[in-house]
């Protein structure tokens, strides 16, 4: 079965947050898209944190509502202990950016997925991509189920696995970060834990903690592969007995916490595609988004926000990109590439602030990771 692409039906490939708001940013511009997005089994990727300016965005796509849902909650402050023993409050809505929210990802996927869907201009099909071709003036992606579709431009959302874009572009990685997250409760009915969001370092890594809408507390330990024993010991222990930082360990215990289920663990890697976006073999256009075009180190909180940034730099290319400009994507190639090294130099200055622990290997790694990445 083919299906033909006389209206110029953009392809978007994957199911995650980059493909959703890329299909509902192409469909703002007016745009057709055919979503390739297969249902999604797995638990949500760690990190819970939007941005006041990732509330812009759905505002600007008419989608502000998402965000009106019980299941999310305003996050006017954090606290953070980087750089000293120190507990630090900082009050984000005496800032110019603005309050942003902790969200039920869960939730947050799911709805934003069904405002994707609702349009008219976005078809879905819930398969995965067996193969893509470029074949004459359109690309060929070949379904799981055996059907062909056929677009003038392919977008990339596949998210750190970067599926497509990685044949026609290098991939650099930085490090390889990895998150273990648990999702716990309190089992102390008379306690009221607190509701904010907590980032803490460690000799080992880092944690982040966020009290979510409906009182379940996300925390997710950052540490590397190499050390192994340490994420695998909390990864089969009772975690509220097994952290080993100061204010962590308070508010587990103050709140008794217990987790509700296995952890769960994902890449939180920081990595690039060389150029998120250009021309196979001169003819076809292709871009990536989100984390397929540029996955940022999650102590930045920016994943989201990124997914919604190149969501709407990638739809206002789109429509010069089928014109065939060649110039089409050369905005967004620009701006991803500054601000990706605005990113990296920043990261550098956070993981350099952190000095307690520079004895240890986790830090070490840190303090003399090259700027270029390592090719994969």
């Amino acid at each position: 079965m083919v299906h033909d692409n006389a209206d110029n039906r953009i392809a978007v490939v994957g199911g995650g947050v980059a493909g959703a708001a890329t299909c509902v940013a192409l469909a703002h511009q007016g745009l057709s898209v055919d979503w390739v997005a297969p249902a999604r089994g797995s638990p949500p990727r760690a990190g819970d944190t939007l941005p006041a300016v990732g509330g812009q965005c759905l505002t600007r796509w008419h989608a502000r509502h998402l965000l009106d849902s019980p299941a999310h909650r305003p996050a006017p402050n954090s606290f953070s202990a980087w750089g000293n023993a120190a507990l630090i409050e900082r009050r984000h809505d005496t800032t110019p950016a603005g309050v942003g929210w902790l969200i039920d990802r869960a939730v947050f996927d799911r709805d934003l997925a069904q405002l994707a869907t609702a349009n008219c201009r976005v078809r879905r099909h819930e398969q995965r991509v067996h193969d893509v071709i470029a074949d004459g003036n359109s690309w060929g992606l070949s379904l799981a189920n055996g059907a062909i579709l056929r677009s003038p431009l392919i977008i990339d959302a596949t998210g750190r696995s970067c599926r497509l874009a990685r044949r026609w572009q290098r991939l650099h990685r930085h490090d390889r970060l990895l998150a273990t997250r648990w999702l716990l409760r309190s089992t102390d009915s008379s306690c009221l834990p607190t509701p904010t969001q907590l980032v803490e370092a460690e000799p080992n890594g880092w944690w982040f903690a966020g009290l979510l809408a409906d009182d379940t507390l996300s925390v997710t330990f950052y540490s590397d592969p190499e050390e192994r024993s340490v994420v695998f010991d909390l990864a089969h222990a009772q975690l509220p007995g097994s952290v080993r930082t100061r204010w962590l360990q308070r508010w587990l215990d103050d709140a008794n916490f217990a987790a509700v289920g296995p952890p769960h663990r994902c890449s939180a890697a920081t990595q690039w595609l060389t150029a998120p976006a250009g021309w196979h073999a001169d003819a076809l256009p292709w871009a990536a988004v989100g984390d397929a075009a540029f996955a940022c180190d999650p102590l930045a909180a920016h994943g989201l926000t990124h997914a919604f940034w190149g969501a709407e730099q990638v739809a206002a290319a789109a429509e010069r990109a089928l014109l065939g400009q060649a110039n089409a994507f050369a905005t967004y190639i620009d701006h991803s590439t500054r601000g990706r090294e605005q990113h990296l130099q920043t990261w550098r200055e956070q993981y350099r602030a952190e000095r307690r622990f520079a004895h240890t290997p986790f830090w070490q790694r840190r303090a003399t990771f090259g700027e270029a990445g390592a090719a994969c």
